[in-house]
C-alpha cells in the first residue's frame, strides 16, 4: 500500500517519523490544536491512549515545557500548551513540513516566512541610522556602513 494510500486514522504521527508511540499521538494532538485546555481525560478519548498513558506524556511534556499544568483545581488538572517554548515552535514546523512533503504544496515556507515577519525581522533587518535596535541602542556609522553593504547600497552605478 502507497504511502498516500493510507488513511488518516491509520497514518502515524508526523508520518512515523518519532514511531507510533502513545506519547507522540498525544504531541500531536496538543500541537494539532494548541489553544484548547485539555484534561486527562480528553486526551485519552482523542488519542484513543488509557489513563496511565496519558499522565504520563503529560507529566513528561510539562516538566520539559512544552505544557503548562493548571492545578486550580487538583482533582482535576488542565493542560494547555507554551506557545511561547521553542518546542512547540519546532514542532508546528515539523508538522507543515510533513504536510508539504506528502501533499507537494508550500504550506511550511508560509508560516515560517509569518514567523519571520511577526517575531524576527525586527531583531535582524538593519535599521536606519538614528533608529535603535531591540535593546535601545541608537545605530551608528559603523554599523550603518556595515547595514548598507548587506543591502548593496554602497554599489554606485558606474557606467
Amino acid at each position: 500500500m502507497a504511502a498516500s494510500e493510507i488513511s488518516k486514522e491509520t497514518r502515524p504521527p508526523y508520518d512515523g517519523l518519532f514511531g507510533d508511540s502513545n506519547h507522540i499521538r498525544v504531541i500531536r494532538q496538543v500541537i494539532a490544536d494548541p489553544f484548547t485546555k485539555y484534561r486527562p481525560i480528553d486526551l485519552e478519548m482523542l488519542t484513543k491512549n488509557c489513563a496511565p498513558t496519558v499522565r504520563e506524556s503529560l507529566r513528561i511534556l510539562s516538566s520539559l515545557g512544552l505544557l503548562i499544568k493548571d492545578e486550580s483545581d487538583h482533582q482535576h488538572p488542565v493542560y494547555r500548551v507554551n506557545t511561547e517554548s521553542k518546542r512547540y515552535l519546532a514542532l508546528t514546523f515539523l508538522a507543515y513540513a510533513v504536510l508539504d512533503d506528502r501533499n507537494g504544496t508550500d504550506c511550511m515556507d508560509d508560516v515560517v516566512a509569518d514567523y519571520y515577519d511577526s517575531e524576527l525581522r525586527e531583531r535582524y533587518e538593519p535599521c536606519e541610522v538614528g533608529e535603535t535596535y531591540e535593546h535601545n541602542q541608537p545605530v551608528t556609522g559603523a554599523e550603518m556602513t556595515y547595514q548598507s553593504v548587506i543591502r548593496n547600497e554602497h554599489l554606485e552605478e558606474s557606467y
